[in-house]
């Protein structure tokens, strides 16, 4: 692997840290679920469980809306994420689905909101990027661990042969196509399963055939 450079821009680019491991330390995502100037560990927390673990959090109540728009924008942002997240959990009405979204997002608070490594925050605080993976035992002390924590658990290698079912045939699936996703997580290796052979199991799915594929 090479460095990029205006006169071979096909070649790949590599960072000149070591803090990347996978899709959630890319630029892109971590741009994507930024808010303007600042992270949000809520966006990127949210993205990772409705798109990896297929556990989206419900949607606030309409009667909330306002109040956390309110909140969001007299939160003191000076203050450490992990504190003021964690005051923000301390609204029953709020902590059902924060618990879970802020966790994983705390753990990708390293990466400021293009992406860039950074130990501190922008007011100069340390960063503890340390959790539990919400439904499982599973510790992490950084980004790092986190993508390793999810690629481990069984819950994503299930989530993303779903989504690809989804993409590829046009219709949601699930309760009821159980033994459909069992099978194709089990051939593409289970816990072991790579997204080229999760790809290739969900293609070679009697779903996807009898659908015709259209969207793959």
């Amino acid at each position: 692997t090479q460095k990029t450079t205006p006169s071979d821009p096909l070649l790949k680019a590599v960072y000149a840290d070591s803090a990347r491991s996978g899709l959630l330390t890319q630029g892109s995502f971590l741009s994507l679920t930024s808010v303007s100037a600042r992270t949000s560990a809520v966006r990127r927390g949210k993205w990772v469980m409705s798109r990896l673990l297929c556990e989206p959090p419900p949607p606030p109540p309409a009667a909330l809306a306002d109040e956390i728009k309110q909140k969001e924008q007299a939160a003191d942002q000076t203050a450490v994420e992990r504190e003021r997240l964690a005051q923000h959990r301390a609204d029953p009405k709020c902590n059902a689905c924060h618990q879970t979204m802020d966790v994983i997002g705390l753990g990708l608070e390293n990466y400021d909101p293009i992406g860039r490594y950074r130990t501190q925050d922008a007011a100069g605080h340390a960063i503890d990027p340390s959790g539990t993976l919400p439904g499982s035992t599973q510790t992490f002390k950084d980004g790092i661990e986190l993508t390793n924590v999810l690629a481990s658990d069984p819950r994503v290698a299930r989530c993303v042969a779903q989504q690809l079912l989804t993409y590829g045939t046009g219709r949601e699936y699930g309760g009821a196509d159980s033994p459909l996703l069992d099978a194709i997580v089990a051939a593409a290796g289970a816990g072991d399963a790579t997204l080229e052979r999760t790809l290739e199991a969900v293609v070679l799915s009697p779903a996807f055939r009898a659908s015709e594929g259209k969207n793959l």
